[in-house]
């Protein structure tokens, strides 16, 4: 039974439940090239014993060319070539673990090795094909990401319709790494569209291979920012597209006759029955319950449309690791919003990021500065050039107490400047320590 691993991966995977809502720890950055010489935005490939190396995956120059240089388009991230599909054993697409006889040309081993990486689908010229599990890399998470490049998925930033969804912020990525979010040009016999996923397993965090912890890869609407990164195993629409990369999806329909179409998303399952995403239900799918990403929503993110005082989680006590909120400031036609911290405590840093973090966007909507420690004073304050200010909060740990702020609107066309907190508090401690001085010169003098 070694030898089916497809019965774990491809059953496993590709037909159960869809992902956890998140997990607290931070998924670490994949494999990394070495810094090259090369401008940051032209940052030349590296290359391992023949294969191209991009970030944590690699593969053949042939592969590479195909998805990168080829006139053909589709919006997808699956492997377009055949030959780097895992063949199928009694019917079913597997993938061996161990070389058991001397007639297997290829197969999956999990090595500890330095970072996480994996080879894009099936390597049918190595004698045993690597996956790299080392430190840091021991989550479900990451190992699940790392075997889905061995069945054969890119990262779905990689996608050729990424742009339509997210936004690359270009000068925040660590220099020579721009080719971790090149876009792929992809190829799947099958026509049928499966939508961009913010949550798929294959989806790199938002401060991924970021030079300075500021945001790398910005979701289009910024209520959706944490969702980027968080899915601990295969969602729906990484499940539908290797069933379709792989023909499950046609062979199952040949099966089954009489089964009905699936609406919304769903797809047919081996069961002859419809397999739902998440927000629909029904035998059909026919059923509208919610958006696809609604039930990942944290209840924290919500829009403020008015001068109120607002707070945290758990606020004045610690908030639960794992947590993240974004709060869309929304002023008035005329108007812009103004917030103002009463408290900010969050973990200080314990290297170049901020582990636990404010993001404030007040001047764009997909990038801003960010803040943790007692990096904002009481008083201070943050005034939008707009009509929308969004605040993004993160945690990765349970030892921040949070913040309260209050928001106000202000006239667009003559705002305040930004309040700079903590002023108030120096200026009697300076009179105090002159008005020693003096005294003391004084008494000196006498």
């Amino acid at each position: 039974m070694a030898r089916l691993l497809a019965t774990l991966l491809l059953s496993s995977l590709l037909r159960g439940n869809n992902a956890a809502p998140g997990y607290a720890l931070e998924r670490k950055n994949d494999f990394t090239l070495p810094p090259k010489s090369s401008p940051p935005y032209n940052d030349d490939l590296g290359t391992t014993d023949g294969f191209v190396t991009m970030g944590d995956m690699l593969m053949p120059e042939s592969l590479y060319q195909g998805y990168f240089n080829s006139s053909r388009a589709s919006p997808r991230k699956g492997v377009s070539l055949n030959d780097y599909l895992w063949p199928r054993e009694n019917g079913a697409p597997t993938v061996p673990y161990e070389n058991l006889n001397s007639s297997d040309i290829t197969w999956m081993r999990f090595i500890y090795d330095n970072g996480c990486w994996s080879y894009i689908g099936r390597q049918p010229t190595l004698g045993g094909q690597d996956v790299s599990i080392g430190k840091g890399c021991q989550e479900l998470a990451i190992v699940a990401h790392e075997v889905g490049h061995a069945i054969g998925l890119l990262h779905e930033q990689m996608r050729l319709d990424r742009d339509d969804h997210v936004v690359i912020n270009w000068g925040n990525i660590i220099y020579g790494q721009t080719n971790n979010f090149n876009q792929a040009v992809l190829i799947l016999e099958d026509s049928r569209s499966v939508p961009y996923d913010y949550t798929s397993i294959m989806h790199y965090k938002g401060r991924d291979f970021s030079n300075s912890g500021r945001t790398t890869i910005a979701t289009k609407l910024p209520e959706h920012q944490g969702l980027l990164g968080r899915s601990q195993q295969l969602t729906h629409r990484d499940k539908h597209i290797v069933n379709l990369m792989y023909g499950c999806i046609d062979e199952w329909r040949a099966q089954c006759p009489s089964a009905g179409g699936c609406e919304g998303e769903g797809y047919l399952g081996r069961d002859c029955t419809c397999v739902c995403p998440p927000g629909r239900g029904g035998d059909r799918c026919e059923i509208y319950k919610a958006d696809y990403y609604s039930e990942s929503l944290p209840a924290c993110t919500r829009t403020i449309s008015g001068e109120v005082n607002f707070t945290t989680p758990e606020y004045p006590g610690n908030i639960p690791a794992g947590t993240w909120c974004v709060y869309k400031i929304e002023a008035p036609e005329g108007m812009v919003p103004e917030v103002i911290f009463h408290s900010f405590s969050l973990r200080a840093s314990q290297s170049l990021w901020c582990t636990d973090f404010l993001e404030v966007r007040d001047a764009s909507l997909h990038d801003g500065t960010v803040y943790c420690g007692d990096d904002i004073k009481k008083g201070q304050s943050f005034v939008s050039n707009s009509r929308n200010l969004y605040l993004y909060m993160e945690t990765f740990t349970s030892t921040s107490k949070g913040f309260s702020a209050e928001v106000m609107f202000q006239d667009a066309i003559n705002p305040p400047a930004p309040r700079t907190g903590g002023v108030k508090n120096l200026v009697p401690s300076a009179v105090l320590v002159l008005a020693a001085l003096l005294m003391a010169q004084v008494y000196i003098q006498s």
